[in-house]
Formats: C-alpha cells, structure tokens, sequence
C-alpha cells in the first residue's frame, strides 16, 4: 500500500513538473488567462507565425470545445472536445506555420486557463 502511494505521489509531482516546464518553455508565449463560462472568448494575437497553441488549466476543470484560428479575414476552426483537469495541459498542432492574428475559443465546466503559442 505504501509503494503504491509513493508512486502515485511520485508520477502525479512528475505530471506537475513536466506541465510547469512546458508552461515555462521560452519558445511558448502566455497570450491569456480566461475564465470559462458565457460566451466565446476572443484572443487578440498579433500576427507572429505560430505552430501550435497549448491550453493549461489553472483552476477547476476545463473544457475546450473549439478554437478558431484567424489569419486576417480568414478562419480555421478546429474541434477540440476535450476536459483539461488542473495543472494539466492540451497542444493543438495547426499542422503548418499560421500568422495567426487572433483566436476564438469556446469553452465549458467551471475553471480558469491559460493560453500559449509556439511561435
């Protein structure tokens, strides 16, 4: 029992760890903080090419429904459909470069997150 204990410890500090080293990557850039719940959330982003967005949940539990990534006028709406629990983490690939000049996130549950991009 007590091995057992130990090791959940030990892999949930891992678990904790990692996603904190991620947050603090200097290639990944903090552009929000949100609240979940109401409507869509809009992220103004200005322009720099980015590879990946990662969501990290701060505070209760999140949801991600969908994000939609402007380039200008246009938009790319990728489906998330995912639960982020706290201090946990989600990267969305966009699969090539973007000059992203904004998001719009749909969310859910009752939490707080924050929201990175790789440029």
């Amino acid at each position: 029992m007590r091995t057992a204990r130990a090791m959940l410890l030990g892999a949930t500090a891992l678990a904790f760890l990692v996603s904190d080293a991620m947050a603090g990557d200097p290639k990944w850039r903090q552009v929000a903080e949100l609240q979940t719940g109401g409507e869509a959330k809009e992220v103004t982003l200005t322009g720099v090419p980015i590879e990946r967005i990662m969501i990290r949940c701060v505070d209760g539990s999140v949801i991600i429904n969908t994000v939609v990534v402007r380039v200008g006028e246009a938009k790319k709406s990728i489906t998330v459909a995912r639960r982020i629990p706290v201090h946990e983490q989600h990267v969305i690939e966009l699969n090539e470069r973007q000059s992203a000049t904004g998001l719009r996130i749909s969310d859910a549950a009752r939490g707080r997150y924050e929201v990175f991009v790789d440029p």
